[in-house]
């Protein structure tokens, strides 16, 4: 709005198969979209946050989503009591503050920022795919993670240089890993031996990944190994098994 703060209500729980888009045409005022306690959004179709010229943007509601949510600048997502759900996917390129009593990253789903999530107040489930992006770029998130078994952390690898050449989370939580790394090959770029990459930064980690997937070239007789540090999860072009017993006749 150009004149002052703007409010839209929902006043039933709804099913969104369209597009919904929020916005603001001035920095001093405030968009609010809300649906009291109970009043969910479930959106199947598109729920987009506009950079529009400014403003803050709150979504006060419980938010189950099927289908996209973009969030192009900062947002405030939820409200007492929610309960948030991700089965499509969810984009955010600006900050996010999330509030209620969680958030689920269901089997299927994607999460992905080049931003902050925060979310002191609980830790995120993710069980579907958190990435950073789009892009290469980082992922930050202010509070803990937990990785179910169905979990995958999506890397894309285009060089040795994190944030700018390969993607990162960094979290100064405490992140429960399990799960799958799927790493994705970028910019034509092919692992050398001694090549290492710190995907995940975290306050500390307890678990551990079942095992890593990736999309390139390697190597002749090398693959990919995991090390856990407490702080960091890295992962590292190695020998194999194969290749290490013939080499040591």
């Amino acid at each position: 709005p150009a004149g002052g703060t703007a409010t839209l209500t929902l006043q039933a729980p709804i099913t969104s198969r369209g597009d919904i888009e929020v916005t603001s045409e001035s920095g001093a005022y405030t968009t609010n979209f809300t649906a009291p306690a109970g009043q969910e959004l479930s959106n199947e179709g598109s729920l987009t946050v506009l950079l529009g010229d400014g403003g803050a943007r709150t979504l006060s509601m419980e938010l189950h989503n099927n289908g996209l949510v973009d969030l192009q600048t900062n947002t405030t997502l939820g409200m007492t009591g929610a309960a948030h759900q991700n089965s499509g996917t969810l984009l955010a390129t600006a900050p996010l503050s999330l509030t209620g009593i969680s958030f689920t990253n269901l089997d299927g789903g994607r999460v992905e920022s080049s931003s902050t999530i925060t979310h002191s107040s609980y830790g995120l489930t993710n069980d579907g795919t958190f990435a950073a992006g789009p892009g290469i770029g980082s992922m930050t998130l202010n509070g803990d993670l937990n990785f179910g078994a169905t979990a995958i952390i999506e890397a894309q690898i285009g060089g040795t240089t994190p944030d700018t050449e390969y993607d990162r989370i960094i979290t100064s939580g405490n992140v429960h890993l399990d799960g799958q790394i799927q790493l994705l090959a970028a910019n034509g770029f092919e692992p050398q031996i001694g090549h290492a990459f710190t995907i995940l930064n975290a306050g500390s980690t307890s678990g551990s990944f079942s095992g890593v997937t990736y999309d390139g070239v390697m190597p002749l007789g090398y693959g990919w190994d995991v090390l856990y540090t407490g702080l960091e999860v890295v992962v590292f072009v190695a020998q194999t098994i194969e290749d290490a017993g013939a080499g040591s006749k």
